[in-house]
């Protein structure tokens, strides 16, 4: 019997979905299904650990309507027998719809149910990994653990060692929105908290955290291994699996470091929390009420760390196989 070929269809570059989306595509692979990830560069980076198994198609869909006829035509091509179209947008169910794919799997949001051959209610208060395999589900997928795991090779692992140095508990300064970020003043007197314990600082970030980085080691009472803007996804990942622990906003990093089976600490907004908090005692979270990060308490987060860093397993072996 052939192998039912499935187009999976990713925010093209958000690394919180492409860690939440991991257990849905181990589901569909455990099914037997062959998978063509459409998604964008960084997504592709992050879930480097399935390429054995997934087809990844780099594309962006967003902005005009002759960019959404392309990637409809791209789909069409495929011939797929299904799409599960993880993308909560409008914009990606039509062009699953365009396409003609016989079977289509979404969420019934953003007035798209029409397009869909099979809608699925989304739950506002469900971890949103959950809710990924929820899709997963209705295409039959097989059953895996609902929390994420990701991996990095044996050469990444090296690289990350390298540029980590001595450290042994990393911050995470920024996150996707403003509203997200902690001011780094909270982070600088966390870091300080952290030295006095015995840990060495690494700060982490893409290049438009700079300002962010900037700011914390203006106020920052140590020394700090500063790598904001100045590693690759691959890399980054690298560095968060040889570290004790990583705190921060609530931004994709934290869930790439849950996802490598480190310890995390996040600070989150009240209905954020609810969503996206990943369960056990090594990955406690702070919620600010007010929902105004610069209310966060930075004995909160030491105290949070703490917990998590009390609980920690030993860090993971990286997998055995050549890293790119």
């Amino acid at each position: 019997m052939p192998s039912k070929r499935v187009a999976v269809i990713l925010k093209p570059n958000f690394i919180g979905d492409a860690v939440m989306t991991a257990p849905a595509i181990d589901s569909l692979r455990g099914a037997g299904y062959e998978i063509s990830l459409y998604c964008g560069p960084t997504v592709r980076d992050v879930l480097f650990d399935r390429a054995d198994g997934v087809q990844f198609e780099v594309d962006d869909w967003a902005g005009s309507t002759s960019r959404l006829v392309r990637f409809a035509r791209s789909l069409r091509r495929g011939r797929f027998d299904a799409a599960l179209v993880v993308n909560r947008s409008f914009r990606s169910a039509l062009a699953a719809w365009l396409a003609r794919i016989p079977n289509r799997v979404g969420h019934d949001t953003e007035g798209r149910s029409f397009l869909l051959t099979r809608k699925v209610a989304y739950d506002q208060e469900c971890f949103e990994a959950r809710s990924f395999l929820d899709l997963a589900d209705a295409l039959g997928g097989s059953a895996v653990p609902v929390e994420p795991h990701l991996s990095v090779t044996f050469s990444e692992s090296e690289r990350g060692e390298e540029l980590r140095g001595n450290a042994t508990v990393g911050i995470q300064l920024g996150a996707s929105t403003l509203g997200k970020v902690a001011p780094s003043r909270i982070w600088a007197e966390v870091a300080s908290r952290l030295v006095a314990e015995g840990h060495k600082i690494a700060i982490l970030g893409g290049p438009n955290d700079r300002p962010l980085a900037d700011g914390f080691l203006s106020l920052f009472r140590g020394e700090a291994v500063d790598l904001v803007g100045r590693c690759s996804i691959r890399e980054s990942m690298a560095v968060i699996s040889g570290l004790q622990l990583l705190a921060g906003n609530d931004t994709g990093f934290l869930h790439v470091a849950a996802a490598l089976g480190r310890p995390t600490v996040t600070v989150f907004r009240p209905r954020m929390a609810r969503k996206w908090r990943h369960a056990g005692e090594t990955h406690p979270c702070v919620i600010v009420n007010s929902g105004n990060l610069s209310d966060a308490e930075p004995d909160a987060i030491v105290e949070a760390a703490k917990k998590a860093l009390a609980g920690r397993a030993p860090i993971p072996s990286a997998r055995p196989r050549r890293g790119r």
